[in-house]
């Protein structure tokens, strides 16, 4: 770390600054971001897709991160960005 550098705990207010050990933004995983609405806040986030049709329970339960392209078409959550998207 540079003398000029603050740690990452004073530099972004919150009870845990640790950073996640797995990729970032994997499904069901909870990662780390910075959230500015003000001040700078490390934050934590759930990375994935939830269709609107879906309950509150399924979207507490799952959400979707990833298709296979050549299943792209069947899956009716990947629909609307499939059409309207140059790349999902």
């Amino acid at each position: 770390m540079s003398p000029q550098r603050k740690p990452r705990k004073t530099r972004f207010p919150c009870c845990d600054t640790t950073a996640p050990s797995n990729c970032p933004g994997a499904i069901s995983k909870r990662g780390a971001v910075v959230s500015q609405q003000g001040n700078r806040v490390f934050r934590g986030f759930r990375w994935g897709l939830i269709p609107a049709w879906w309950s509150e329970e399924q979207r507490q339960k799952q959400r979707l991160f990833a298709a296979r392209a050549e299943n792209l078409t069947r899956h009716p959550s990947f629909n609307r960005a499939l059409k309207g998207k140059r790349a999902v």
